[in-house]
């Protein structure tokens, strides 16, 4: 299973209960929500750029963190398997449901 748009559509209040729920320290949460709030972004090619776009959504796409806290974001894939004869594995945005 490949989440496809996985980084692009992370919720941060989303992201920021599941870390609250795995148990994560509160400064580190602190440190998350200040990442993932009041962001904005510019376009820019050729000879236009855009004004400022607030992000709404979002992991930053190649940033360390992201990969980290994506594995945070979607604990409840893990959970589908339901006896000792499957099992699922993940790694960021692609996850394998073994029987």
């Amino acid at each position: 299973l490949d989440i496809k748009g996985a980084f692009p559509n992370v919720v941060p209040e989303c992201l920021l209960h599941d870390l609250q729920m795995a148990g994560i320290p509160n400064q580190y949460i602190k440190f998350m929500d200040r990442m993932l709030t009041d962001r904005q972004m510019k376009l820019k090619f050729d000879n236009y750029e855009s004004p400022w776009i607030p992000i709404i959504s979002s992991l930053g796409q190649g940033d360390p963190i992201s990969l980290i806290s994506f594995l945070f974001y979607n604990p409840g894939l893990l959970r589908i398997p339901q006896d000792d004869r499957e099992d699922a594995v993940a790694f960021v945005d692609d996850t394998a449901f073994l029987a």
